[in-house]
């Protein structure tokens, strides 16, 4: 007599098995993918599952795509998700670097923009004028006067496309 399996004795061994486990990399392309579409519902999705909020594709990560877009609910949990420290640290490192070369003087030494690079998530909610995203950037003490390799701060991206609601949130946090 010869043994007959069915269907269902093959799916057995593999059914228990079925979710493969996602890499690091794959995690954070769906990341930055619901981040680019605004799907907040597969943003949370992607962080839960183990996505890195500060991973980066091209020099884009998900806070500079989330600010671009004007997402605020997005901006909310990749700060909740510590995303926004790497601006942080950027603005800390840069501090740390011209206090060493200068005198102590009363006015805030703004950070040199060859050190910093490129534009922040401020910048870029700045000159698109979603102003709530900048306040929310603001409310967690994210520096407005960071310069671009332009050597162009978030007044003068708000300014450049004449964001008037952006440079009163500005005034409001009397920058």
């Amino acid at each position: 007599m010869a043994d007959h399996k069915s269907a269902s004795d093959d799916d057995d061994v593999s059914s228990g098995e079925e979710v493969q486990q996602k890499t690091q990399a794959e995690l954070d392309a769906e990341l930055l993918a619901a981040v680019k579409e605004n799907n907040f519902e597969a943003v949370v999705e992607k962080i839960r599952e183990g996505a890195d909020p500060k991973c980066e594709e091209n020099g884009w990560n998900p806070m500079l795509y989330a600010a671009c877009n004007g997402n605020e609910d997005i901006v909310r949990i990749l700060i909740k998700n510590q995303a926004h420290l790497a601006y942080k640290e950027q603005e800390e490192d840069s501090k740390n670097n011209e206090e060493e070369e200068e005198e102590k003087d009363n006015f805030k030494p703004v950070p040199d923009p060859a050190k910093t690079g490129r534009s922040t998530p401020m910048h870029w909610a700045s000159y698109h004028g979603h102003h709530k995203v900048v306040w929310i950037l603001m409310k967690e003490n994210m520096n407005p006067l960071l310069q671009d390799i332009h050597g162009n701060n978030c007044i003068h991206q708000a300014a450049a496309n004449s964001q008037i609601k952006v440079l009163k949130c500005f005034m409001q946090f009397g920058v």
